[in-house]
Parts: structure tokens; sequence; C-alpha cells
């Protein structure tokens, strides 16, 4: 398990909605790229889960909090965000 702790400079949502990628570290020119899938194949509970992370990220995006993201070793995808 990897972690990042650092604010977010920058959220993207591409064009299908289908990704987020979120820019976390210290300034906009030293960030790390990770990711938040949107896929609507799952149950609902998941996909309800997945939109409480974007939204506690951009409201960390907007009031410039320091998060936490945890996601598994040698892959970018975010599956715990915790705020400080």
């Amino acid at each position: 398990m990897a972690s990042t702790t650092g604010l977010v400079q920058r959220i993207y949502i591409d064009a299908n909605a289908e990704n987020a990628c979120v820019f976390i570290g210290p300034t906009p020119a030293n960030v790390e790229l990770l990711f938040v899938p949107r896929r609507d194949t799952g149950p609902a509970h998941t996909s309800a889960f997945l939109t409480s992370m974007l939204d506690a990220l951009g409201q960390a995006l907007v009031s410039q909090h320091e998060v936490i993201v945890q996601y598994p070793e040698n892959d970018g995808e975010i599956y715990s965000v915790e705020l400080r």
C-alpha cells in the first residue's frame, strides 16, 4: 500500500466521465498523478463511494486542505482519501 500526502492541485474529469485524474503535491509543478475510476457497471454503493471520494477531493482543492490518499503499489487508483 502506497500513500501520497499533499494539496490537491488539480482535478480533471475526462469527457466521458469514466476517470477523474487528480494531481496531488506541494506545488503545481511537483505533483503525483493518481486517478479515481468512474465505473457505472458496479453496484450502486460502489458508485456512491467513488463519488464521495471525488467530492472530498474537490472540497480539499477549493479549501486548500492537505489530503492523504492511499492506493496499491504500482497502481495509481485511489481507494482511500483522508482530509487533514
